[in-house]
Protein backbone atom coordinates (compact mmCIF):
# COMPACT_ATOMS: atom_id res chain seq x y z
CA UNK A 1 0.00 0.00 0.00
CA UNK A 2 1.41 3.42 -0.98
CA UNK A 3 0.97 5.70 1.98
CA UNK A 4 3.76 8.26 1.62
CA UNK A 5 3.76 10.36 -1.54
CA UNK A 6 7.28 11.58 -2.43
CA UNK A 7 5.84 14.34 -4.60
CA UNK A 8 8.48 16.85 -3.58
CA UNK A 9 11.07 14.58 -1.96
CA UNK A 10 14.57 15.55 -0.97
CA UNK A 11 15.54 17.10 -4.31
CA UNK A 12 12.90 19.81 -4.31
CA UNK A 13 13.37 20.49 -0.61
CA UNK A 14 17.12 20.83 -1.09
CA UNK A 15 16.64 23.04 -4.14
CA UNK A 16 14.18 25.23 -2.25
CA UNK A 17 16.37 25.58 0.81
CA UNK A 18 19.54 26.30 -1.16
CA UNK A 19 17.87 28.66 -3.61
CA UNK A 20 14.91 30.44 -2.08
CA UNK A 21 16.17 30.33 1.51
CA UNK A 22 19.93 30.29 0.77
CA UNK A 23 20.53 27.40 3.16
CA UNK A 24 23.23 24.77 2.74
CA UNK A 25 21.83 21.33 3.54
CA UNK A 26 23.22 17.81 3.33
CA UNK A 27 20.97 14.83 3.99
CA UNK A 28 19.42 11.82 2.33
CA UNK A 29 16.83 12.83 -0.30
CA UNK A 30 14.52 9.87 0.42
CA UNK A 31 13.35 11.06 3.83
CA UNK A 32 10.85 13.75 2.81
CA UNK A 33 7.32 13.21 1.56
CA UNK A 34 4.11 15.07 0.88
CA UNK A 35 2.31 13.51 3.83
CA UNK A 36 -1.30 14.44 4.54
CA UNK A 37 -1.92 15.71 8.06
CA UNK A 38 -4.69 13.13 8.51
CA UNK A 39 -2.59 10.08 7.51
CA UNK A 40 -1.92 8.80 11.05
CA UNK A 41 -4.30 5.82 10.78
CA UNK A 42 -2.54 4.43 7.72
CA UNK A 43 0.99 5.11 9.01
CA UNK A 44 0.42 3.31 12.31
CA UNK A 45 -1.30 0.39 10.59
CA UNK A 46 1.66 -0.10 8.26
CA UNK A 47 4.06 -0.03 11.20
CA UNK A 48 1.88 -2.36 13.23
CA UNK A 49 1.83 -5.00 10.48
CA UNK A 50 5.61 -5.22 10.75
CA UNK A 51 5.73 -5.21 14.56
CA UNK A 52 7.64 -8.29 15.67
CA UNK A 53 5.18 -9.20 18.42
CA UNK A 54 2.04 -9.35 16.27
CA UNK A 55 0.36 -12.75 16.66
CA UNK A 56 -2.28 -14.53 14.60
CA UNK A 57 -3.40 -16.48 17.67
CA UNK A 58 -6.04 -14.44 19.47
CA UNK A 59 -5.64 -16.51 22.64
CA UNK A 60 -2.02 -15.31 22.97
CA UNK A 61 -2.72 -11.63 22.43
CA UNK A 62 -2.38 -9.18 25.32
CA UNK A 63 -3.78 -6.31 23.28
CA UNK A 64 -5.89 -5.83 20.15
CA UNK A 65 -5.33 -3.18 17.49
CA UNK A 66 -8.28 -2.17 15.29
CA UNK A 67 -7.20 -0.93 11.84
CA UNK A 68 -10.40 0.85 10.85
CA UNK A 69 -9.67 4.10 8.99
CA UNK A 70 -12.55 6.02 10.49
CA UNK A 71 -10.96 9.40 9.77
CA UNK A 72 -10.60 8.63 6.08
CA UNK A 73 -14.12 7.21 6.02
CA UNK A 74 -15.92 10.21 7.46
CA UNK A 75 -13.93 12.66 5.33
CA UNK A 76 -16.01 11.57 2.35
CA UNK A 77 -19.29 12.64 3.95
CA UNK A 78 -18.47 15.21 6.62
CA UNK A 79 -20.34 17.94 4.78
CA UNK A 80 -23.42 15.96 3.87
CA UNK A 81 -26.61 16.85 5.78
CA UNK A 82 -27.72 13.20 5.63
CA UNK A 83 -26.54 11.78 8.95
CA UNK A 84 -27.57 8.23 7.98
CA UNK A 85 -25.00 8.32 5.17
CA UNK A 86 -22.39 9.97 7.37
CA UNK A 87 -22.79 7.48 10.24
CA UNK A 88 -23.35 4.26 8.29
CA UNK A 89 -19.90 2.66 8.45
CA UNK A 90 -19.12 3.77 12.01
CA UNK A 91 -22.38 2.20 13.22
CA UNK A 92 -21.54 -1.01 11.37
CA UNK A 93 -18.07 -0.99 12.89
CA UNK A 94 -19.36 -0.62 16.46
CA UNK A 95 -21.93 -3.37 15.92
CA UNK A 96 -19.26 -5.75 14.62
CA UNK A 97 -16.83 -4.85 17.40
CA UNK A 98 -19.27 -5.43 20.27
CA UNK A 99 -20.03 -8.89 18.90
CA UNK A 100 -16.40 -10.05 19.08
CA UNK A 101 -15.58 -12.47 21.95
CA UNK A 102 -12.30 -10.64 22.63
CA UNK A 103 -14.22 -7.43 23.21
CA UNK A 104 -16.76 -9.01 25.53
CA UNK A 105 -14.00 -10.53 27.64
CA UNK A 106 -12.68 -7.20 28.97
CA UNK A 107 -15.14 -4.68 27.57
CA UNK A 108 -12.52 -3.20 25.25
CA UNK A 109 -9.96 -2.39 27.96
CA UNK A 110 -7.24 -4.17 25.95
CA UNK A 111 -8.20 -2.67 22.57
CA UNK A 112 -6.45 0.20 20.75
CA UNK A 113 -7.99 2.41 18.10
CA UNK A 114 -6.30 5.14 16.00
CA UNK A 115 -8.28 8.14 14.74
CA UNK A 116 -6.48 10.34 12.23
CA UNK A 117 -8.61 13.44 12.74
CA UNK A 118 -9.32 15.75 15.68
CA UNK A 119 -11.64 14.53 18.41
CA UNK A 120 -14.39 17.02 17.55
CA UNK A 121 -15.01 15.20 14.26
CA UNK A 122 -16.20 12.19 16.29
CA UNK A 123 -18.07 14.00 19.06
CA UNK A 124 -21.53 14.71 17.65
CA UNK A 125 -24.39 14.33 20.06
CA UNK A 126 -27.22 12.20 18.71
CA UNK A 127 -29.80 12.73 17.34
CA UNK A 128 -28.59 16.21 16.31
CA UNK A 129 -27.49 17.05 12.79
CA UNK A 130 -24.34 18.88 13.87
CA UNK A 131 -20.75 18.40 12.71
CA UNK A 132 -19.09 14.98 12.62
CA UNK A 133 -20.13 11.52 13.72
CA UNK A 134 -21.12 10.34 17.24
CA UNK A 135 -18.54 7.54 17.51
CA UNK A 136 -16.74 8.78 20.63
CA UNK A 137 -19.99 9.64 22.36
CA UNK A 138 -20.88 5.94 22.43
CA UNK A 139 -20.51 4.79 26.08
CA UNK A 140 -19.78 1.24 24.87
CA UNK A 141 -16.35 2.47 23.70
CA UNK A 142 -15.28 4.16 26.93
CA UNK A 143 -12.83 1.44 27.96
CA UNK A 144 -10.93 1.39 24.67
CA UNK A 145 -7.70 3.37 24.23
CA UNK A 146 -8.00 6.00 21.49
CA UNK A 147 -4.97 7.58 19.83
CA UNK A 148 -5.78 10.89 18.11
CA UNK A 149 -3.93 13.86 16.64
CA UNK A 150 -6.06 15.99 18.99
CA UNK A 151 -7.81 14.68 22.09
CA UNK A 152 -10.36 16.17 24.45
CA UNK A 153 -8.21 17.23 27.44
CA UNK A 154 -11.31 17.84 29.55
CA UNK A 155 -12.41 14.20 29.55
CA UNK A 156 -9.73 12.50 31.65
CA UNK A 157 -11.67 9.23 31.87
CA UNK A 158 -12.12 8.89 28.10
CA UNK A 159 -8.75 7.10 27.61
CA UNK A 160 -7.65 9.42 24.81
CA UNK A 161 -3.98 9.99 24.00
CA UNK A 162 -2.74 12.81 21.79
CA UNK A 163 -0.32 11.69 19.06
CA UNK A 164 1.72 14.18 16.96
CA UNK A 165 0.47 15.07 13.52
CA UNK A 166 2.45 13.34 10.76
CA UNK A 167 5.04 15.68 9.27
CA UNK A 168 6.84 15.43 5.93
CA UNK A 169 9.96 13.94 7.55
CA UNK A 170 10.10 10.14 7.74
CA UNK A 171 13.59 8.90 8.66
CA UNK A 172 14.60 5.28 8.34
CA UNK A 173 17.60 5.05 10.70
CA UNK A 174 19.10 6.78 13.71
CA UNK A 175 21.74 8.29 11.45
CA UNK A 176 19.00 9.88 9.35
CA UNK A 177 17.81 11.63 12.49
CA UNK A 178 21.30 12.77 13.48
CA UNK A 179 22.00 14.08 9.97
CA UNK A 180 18.88 16.24 10.02
CA UNK A 181 19.68 17.42 13.55
CA UNK A 182 23.00 18.70 12.21
CA UNK A 183 21.10 20.67 9.55
CA UNK A 184 18.84 22.10 12.24
CA UNK A 185 21.72 23.08 14.52
CA UNK A 186 23.76 24.70 11.75
CA UNK A 187 20.88 26.64 10.23
CA UNK A 188 21.37 30.40 10.12
CA UNK A 189 18.30 31.80 11.87
CA UNK A 190 18.26 35.34 10.55
CA UNK A 191 14.50 35.66 10.99
CA UNK A 192 13.20 36.42 14.49
CA UNK A 193 9.52 35.46 14.07
CA UNK A 194 7.59 33.64 11.38
CA UNK A 195 3.98 32.68 10.75
CA UNK A 196 2.82 30.10 8.21
CA UNK A 197 -0.96 30.02 8.02
CA UNK A 198 -4.14 31.34 6.47
CA UNK A 199 -6.97 33.55 7.77
CA UNK A 200 -9.89 31.87 9.53
CA UNK A 201 -13.51 32.78 10.12
CA UNK A 202 -14.31 34.50 13.41
CA UNK A 203 -15.79 31.36 14.96
CA UNK A 204 -12.52 29.52 14.31
CA UNK A 205 -10.08 31.80 16.14
CA UNK A 206 -10.25 34.14 13.16
CA UNK A 207 -9.79 37.31 15.17
CA UNK A 208 -6.50 36.13 16.69
CA UNK A 209 -5.17 34.92 13.35
CA UNK A 210 -6.17 38.16 11.67
CA UNK A 211 -4.34 40.17 14.34
CA UNK A 212 -1.20 38.08 13.96
CA UNK A 213 -1.30 38.35 10.17
CA UNK A 214 -1.57 42.14 10.35
CA UNK A 215 1.17 42.46 12.95
CA UNK A 216 3.50 40.24 10.97
CA UNK A 217 2.96 42.31 7.82
CA UNK A 218 3.40 45.58 9.74
CA UNK A 219 6.67 44.43 11.32
CA UNK A 220 8.18 42.71 8.30
CA UNK A 221 11.74 43.48 9.48
CA UNK A 222 11.27 41.03 12.35
CA UNK A 223 8.47 38.76 11.10
CA UNK A 224 8.17 36.71 7.91
CA UNK A 225 4.72 35.62 6.74
CA UNK A 226 3.90 32.62 4.58
CA UNK A 227 0.25 33.11 3.62
CA UNK A 228 -1.12 29.61 3.04
CA UNK A 229 -4.23 31.03 1.41
CA UNK A 230 -2.01 32.12 -1.49
CA UNK A 231 0.52 29.27 -1.43
CA UNK A 232 -0.65 25.69 -0.85
CA UNK A 233 1.39 24.81 2.24
CA UNK A 234 0.21 21.16 2.28
CA UNK A 235 1.22 20.77 -1.36
CA UNK A 236 4.57 22.55 -0.97
CA UNK A 237 5.80 21.70 2.55
CA UNK A 238 9.37 22.59 1.55
CA UNK A 239 8.42 26.26 1.85
CA UNK A 240 7.16 25.73 5.40
CA UNK A 241 10.27 23.76 6.41
CA UNK A 242 12.58 26.37 4.88
CA UNK A 243 10.82 29.22 6.67
CA UNK A 244 10.98 27.47 10.04
CA UNK A 245 14.67 26.59 9.60
CA UNK A 246 15.40 30.30 9.22
CA UNK A 247 13.29 31.37 12.21
CA UNK A 248 13.88 31.57 15.95
CA UNK A 249 10.17 31.76 16.90
CA UNK A 250 7.18 30.32 15.02
CA UNK A 251 3.67 31.57 15.81
CA UNK A 252 1.24 28.69 16.33
CA UNK A 253 -2.27 30.09 16.90
CA UNK A 254 -5.26 27.69 16.92
CA UNK A 255 -6.81 26.91 13.56
CA UNK A 256 -10.13 25.17 13.01
CA UNK A 257 -9.33 23.49 16.34
CA UNK A 258 -6.73 24.18 19.06
CA UNK A 259 -3.99 22.00 17.52
CA UNK A 260 -2.29 22.23 14.13
CA UNK A 261 0.25 20.29 12.09
CA UNK A 262 2.51 23.35 12.04
CA UNK A 263 3.44 22.71 15.68
CA UNK A 264 5.41 19.64 14.70
CA UNK A 265 6.67 21.15 11.45
CA UNK A 266 8.35 23.85 13.50
CA UNK A 267 9.69 21.46 16.15
CA UNK A 268 11.49 19.27 13.62
CA UNK A 269 12.98 22.44 12.11
CA UNK A 270 14.28 23.55 15.52
CA UNK A 271 12.02 26.60 15.72
CA UNK A 272 10.56 27.64 19.10
CA UNK A 273 6.75 27.46 18.96
CA UNK A 274 4.70 30.34 20.35
CA UNK A 275 1.33 29.15 21.68
CA UNK A 276 -1.82 31.10 22.50
CA UNK A 277 -3.86 28.26 24.04
CA UNK A 278 -2.96 25.55 26.54
CA UNK A 279 -5.00 23.14 24.46
CA UNK A 280 -2.66 23.49 21.47
CA UNK A 281 0.08 21.29 22.96
CA UNK A 282 0.55 21.44 26.76
CA UNK A 283 -2.61 19.46 27.53
CA UNK A 284 -2.43 17.31 24.40
CA UNK A 285 0.83 15.43 23.78
CA UNK A 286 1.77 14.14 27.21
CA UNK A 287 3.61 11.12 25.77
CA UNK A 288 5.81 13.21 23.51
CA UNK A 289 6.41 16.70 24.92
CA UNK A 290 7.81 17.80 28.32
CA UNK A 291 5.34 18.55 31.08
CA UNK A 292 7.00 21.92 31.49
CA UNK A 293 5.83 23.63 28.33
CA UNK A 294 7.95 26.70 29.01
CA UNK A 295 11.08 24.55 28.57
CA UNK A 296 10.55 24.38 24.81
CA UNK A 297 7.99 27.05 23.91
CA UNK A 298 6.58 30.50 24.61
CA UNK A 299 3.02 31.11 25.80
CA UNK A 300 1.11 34.35 25.18
CA UNK A 301 -2.53 34.60 26.19
CA UNK A 302 -4.93 35.61 23.44
CA UNK A 303 -5.86 38.86 25.15
CA UNK A 304 -2.22 39.91 25.45
CA UNK A 305 -1.00 39.29 21.92
CA UNK A 306 2.22 41.14 21.09
CA UNK A 307 4.58 40.56 18.22
CA UNK A 308 7.95 40.15 19.89
CA UNK A 309 7.89 38.49 23.32
CA UNK A 310 10.66 39.29 25.76
CA UNK A 311 12.03 35.92 26.83
CA UNK A 312 15.20 34.03 27.55
CA UNK A 313 15.30 30.53 26.11
CA UNK A 314 18.43 28.64 25.14
CA UNK A 315 18.48 27.36 21.57
CA UNK A 316 19.88 24.06 22.83
CA UNK A 317 16.56 23.30 24.52
CA UNK A 318 14.93 22.79 21.13
CA UNK A 319 16.92 19.79 20.01
CA UNK A 320 16.15 17.08 22.61
CA UNK A 321 12.48 17.32 21.53
CA UNK A 322 13.19 16.71 17.91
CA UNK A 323 13.17 12.87 17.78
CA UNK A 324 9.75 12.69 19.46
CA UNK A 325 8.07 14.87 16.85
CA UNK A 326 8.02 12.73 13.71
CA UNK A 327 6.72 9.43 12.36
CA UNK A 328 9.41 7.08 11.11
CA UNK A 329 9.02 5.66 7.62
CA UNK A 330 6.54 2.82 8.20
CA UNK A 331 8.08 0.76 5.41
CA UNK A 332 11.58 0.90 6.89
CA UNK A 333 13.02 -2.45 7.97
CA UNK A 334 15.52 -0.68 10.23
CA UNK A 335 12.80 1.40 11.87
CA UNK A 336 10.71 -1.64 12.64
CA UNK A 337 13.76 -3.37 14.09
CA UNK A 338 13.98 -0.55 16.64
CA UNK A 339 16.63 1.65 15.03
CA UNK A 340 14.72 4.92 15.26
CA UNK A 341 15.17 7.21 18.27
CA UNK A 342 13.61 7.42 20.80
CA UNK A 343 12.05 4.25 22.17
CA UNK A 344 10.42 5.74 25.25
CA UNK A 345 6.76 5.36 24.26
CA UNK A 346 6.46 1.67 23.43
CA UNK A 347 6.24 0.72 27.10
CA UNK A 348 3.69 3.44 27.84
CA UNK A 349 1.21 2.11 25.31
CA UNK A 350 1.55 -1.48 26.48
CA UNK A 351 1.07 -0.57 30.12
CA UNK A 352 -1.95 1.61 29.36
CA UNK A 353 -3.85 -0.97 27.31
CA UNK A 354 -2.86 -4.23 28.95
CA UNK A 355 -1.65 -3.44 32.46
CA UNK A 356 1.63 -5.20 31.66
CA UNK A 357 5.15 -3.82 31.50
CA UNK A 358 6.73 -6.42 29.24
CA UNK A 359 8.30 -5.22 25.99
CA UNK A 360 7.19 -8.54 24.45
CA UNK A 361 3.49 -7.76 24.59
CA UNK A 362 1.78 -9.62 21.75
CA UNK A 363 -0.73 -7.68 19.70
CA UNK A 364 -3.49 -9.05 17.50
CA UNK A 365 -4.26 -6.92 14.41
CA UNK A 366 -7.92 -7.39 13.53
CA UNK A 367 -8.53 -7.92 9.85
CA UNK A 368 -5.11 -9.45 9.20
CA UNK A 369 -4.95 -13.11 8.09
Amino acid sequence: MLILLPSFGGFLLKKTLQGFYNLSVEYSPKLWYQTDQFALEVIIHERMKLYRCVTKDRSLASAFYLPYYIGLDIARNLFTPHIQVRDKLSHQFVGWLLAQPEWRKRGGADHVFVLGRVVWDFYRKEPTNEWGVPLLKDPELNNMTKLLIERDPYSPTAKMVGIPYPTSFHPETDEDVRAWQRVVRESNRDNLVSFAGAPRKAEFHGQLRGTLLKQCMNYSRNCTLLDCSKVSCPRYPQFVTGLFLRSVFCLQPPGDSPTRKGIFDCLIAGCIPVFFSNDSAYDQYVWHLPRNGRSYSVFISEDQVSLVPTISLSSSSRHPLFPTSFSANPNSIAANAGDILPRRNSLGLQTLISGQSSHETRIRVFGEP
